[in-house]
């Protein structure tokens, strides 16, 4: 084997985007000559490219135990650990990369976010003050200091915070939307922008990190609630509106057959997950308001799983699906509650809805409570999230 002509023909097919055949000429190389760190790392690289998280990680895995001290490596493990919701392992990486290349600001901050994802806020703070510190523009670090002070209900301070990144880089929705709660505004939504960037980056890591972290029952919770109200019906047509990953249809097929099974979510990695579970009849990346206003179909049930917690005004939405409900059709979903009225953004950056407000929009549009459950949703820190959910009928 030509280790100069493979790797040139490697390279080729990288620059143009082409990574699957590229893996294959690593894999060739490490075939012949497994204790070459060059293919096994950029084989990682591509697969990572590629989206195949599980083949980047075994060929990263492999280049750190052929080359232990190479920092850029055990930083790219780290990324991909992360981005599969591997917390343990991506915070091992960062700071085995940090131990050896104390300069690499990218690993301090990736360090940070992940003690922050695991409830480690005050160990995560000296960080990201690091980070402020080498460079006073550091948006990301300005954020994550914002997230921390949240968590500690110092709304004074995060508001600080996030002014200044949002003065670094005022096209990032995400703070822009964040500081807006921290500031106790109310927009209507939030900028789709956002949320779609949003979940597009938390694809990879949204099922391990819910599930498992966040012990998340949503789905199934929602489920148990339709299945209580009406044990004996049979649903032939259902849309799962921000269809996720398919936790919901998954949950909800489980227990009742049917025909249709429809999928729409913002985000287009989201809906490439739900896609690949091969549970549903078809699946859309849209905005669930814009999906109903566009389709003819009609359905036995709508369902909204935690999606609710990203709109604020819901009385276009609510409107829409009652008009694409079958004759006695359910529309089922999950909120978070306030006292206020209408609704209110909080500092989490979701939505909390007002019960009484939301139950006489959903009147106004012709549907009525069947039944009703406040439980669980989620965990937030050591305690749980409860939430409502709610079974509206179409009279």
């Amino acid at each position: 084997m030509d280790l100069k002509a493979s790797y040139a023909h490697a390279k080729a097919l990288y620059e143009s985007s082409r990574w699957p055949e590229a893996i294959a000429v690593y894999r060739a190389i490490v075939a012949v000559h497994p204790a070459e760190l060059q293919a096994w790392a950029l084989m990682g690289l591509c697969a990572t490219q590629a989206g195949d998280l599980a083949l980047a990680t075994m060929a990263l895995r492999q280049a750190v135990v052929l080359e232990p001290t190479a920092a850029n490596i055990h930083f790219r493990l780290g990324i991909v650990l992360y981005r599969q919701g591997f917390a343990d392992d991506a915070e091992a990486a960062f700071r085995r990369t940090i131990a050896l290349d104390p300069s690499n600001a990218d690993a301090v901050q990736n360090l940070a976010a992940v003690l922050v994802d695991r409830g480690r806020g005050r160990e995560a703070q000296p960080y990201f003050e690091q980070l402020i510190a080498r460079d006073p523009r550091h948006e990301l670090a300005w954020a994550g200091l914002a997230n921390i002070h949240l968590a500690a209900n110092d709304r004074a301070a995060a508001i600080q915070c996030l002014e200044q990144a949002v003065a670094i880089n005022p096209a990032n929705t995400a703070t822009r939307h964040l500081l807006m709660a921290a500031k106790g505004e109310r927009p209507q939504h939030p900028d789709w922008s956002y949320v779609e960037s949003f979940f597009d980056d938390y694809a990879d890591r949204f099922e391990h990190h819910l599930v498992n972290r966040l012990n998340y029952v949503a789905p199934q919770t929602l489920t148990e609630v339709i299945q209580a109200a009406m044990p004996q019906r049979r649903f032939n047509s259902v849309l799962d509106l921000g269809c996720g990953t398919g936790l919901f249809g998954a949950a909800f097929r489980h227990v009742f057959p049917g025909d249709v099974l429809v999928g729409v979510d913002l985000s287009r990695r989201m809906v490439q997950a739900a896609s690949a579970r091969k549970i549903y009849t078809d699946a859309h990346k849209a905005e669930a308001s814009a999906y109903l206003r566009g389709t003819f179909q009609t359905f036995d049930l709508i369902a909204a799983t935690d999606v609710l917690i990203y709109v604020g005004d819901v009385t276009e939405l609510i409107q829409q699906a009652a008009q694409r409900l079958n004759p006695t059709g359910l529309l089922a979903f999950t909120i978070e509650t306030t006292d206020a009225p209408g609704f209110v953004l909080e500092q989490t950056g979701r939505y909390a809805h007002n019960r009484a407000d939301l139950v006489a929009v959903a009147h106004h549009a012709g549907l009525d409570v069947v039944t009703e459950r406040a439980a669980p949703l989620r965990q937030h820190g050591a305690q749980n999230e409860v939430g409502l959910y709610l079974v509206f009928q179409r009279r």
